[in-house]
């Protein structure tokens, strides 16, 4: 199911009827493949802060839970995912979501869902148009040059390939060059045979290839973006930004153009 079929605004009510029963700490709990909503017991060692669901209720209910809830309650705290909300998510493999007690405000994620923002309005436009992948506004991990690659060569060109973790905290992980490959840290996703991918060495670029770039004196690839012909690219660059499209003029002082992949059979 995708999150707006999960979260209704029966399973709303019922999660924030949860949140307001605590309403000076984080509550969590579990929607179920029925809509039913479970909360359990906050193990977190500090609850105004921070949540883990007990393990028994896990446990009891881990194969059919299709979201893991939280609640932010305080000013301080954001109606928005944590990094490591993002983190837990992927590593669950399981929809995640969280509401502020006060404003009711929400915010949800899943991997597998094209939008990294599910409970945005996507606007009128669809993920088979390039307009689709514009003004989506940076965030490591979630909204990042290598959810933009994989969401446009699923909507696009309705080509999946595997998603990847990453390090919660995203600050400089390029400049560690003893973590460095042959793709650039944290991109060998391209190189897997899962992607489907294929590395080219030219500078003739068609249309829907992945650049890897070099930014800022980096020795190794620290930017991605998807070429989108008429030398122009499709890319999101750092936190304050927006996914947008640019001119392309190949390598320059200061931007390197690292390596090219290419969907040569598409499967």
């Amino acid at each position: 199911m995708l999150i707006v079929e999960i979260l209704t605004e029966e399973v709303k009510d019922a999660i924030i009827a949860h949140a307001k029963s605590l309403p000076t700490e984080e509550v969590c709990g579990f929607v179920l493949n029925d809509l039913t909503v479970v909360p359990v017991n906050n193990i977190a060692d500090d609850r105004t802060t921070g949540f883990t669901p007990d393990d028994e209720s896990w446990i009891l209910h881990q194969d059919n839970v299709a979201l893991i809830y939280h609640s932010h309650w305080c000013d301080s705290q954001a109606a928005e995912l944590s990094p490591r909300d993002i983190f837990q998510s992927r590593f669950w493999d399981t929809p995640y979501a969280v509401v502020h007690t006060e404003t009711e405000r929400w915010d949800a994620f899943s991997h597998k869902e094209l939008h990294p923002f599910p409970l945005e309005d996507k606007g009128l436009y669809t993920p088979d148009t390039t307009e689709w992948y514009l003004n989506h506004r940076f965030v490591w991990s979630r909204a990042d040059c290598a959810w933009l690659i994989r969401a446009y060569y699923r909507g696009i060109l309705n080509h999946d390939m595997p998603d990847y973790p990453r390090p919660i905290d995203g600050m400089n992980w390029w400049s560690d060059e003893s973590q460095s490959s042959v793709t650039g840290q944290f991109y060998d996703f391209l190189a897997a045979e899962t992607s489907g991918l294929t590395l080219v060495n030219t500078d003739k670029l068609k249309k829907h290839d992945v650049l890897l770039i070099r930014w800022a004196g980096s020795r190794i690839a620290n930017h991605a973006a998807i070429y989108l012909g008429d030398k122009k690219i499709l890319h999101t660059v750092t936190d304050g930004t927006f996914s947008h499209e640019t001119a392309w003029g190949g390598s320059r002082v200061g931007t390197m153009l690292h390596s090219v992949f290419r969907l040569l059979t598409p499967r």
